[in-house]
């Protein structure tokens, strides 16, 4: 494919592949984010137990925690 393009389509190409990595880099980091304030979110049910209500991203949300089981 190099060989057949021009070196203005080259840049372009090479440009399009920086942006895609970028993007792909921005997803990862994204889901890594996500991931660590559910898990955040799932150990702090399990330590405490009360009903409250918070705000996140403007959206009410109502979570329930509950002791974690006795041995």
């Amino acid at each position: 494919l190099q060989e057949e393009l021009n070196d203005k389509q080259k840049y372009v190409l090479q440009k399009y592949s920086e942006c895609v990595e970028e993007y792909f880099n921005l997803l990862i980091e994204d889901s890594f984010c996500t991931g660590f304030s559910l898990s955040t979110r799932i150990l702090t049910e399990s330590l405490i137990k009360s009903e409250k209500s918070y705000r996140f991203n403007g959206k009410l949300l109502f979570i329930t925690f509950s002791p974690p089981p006795t041995l």
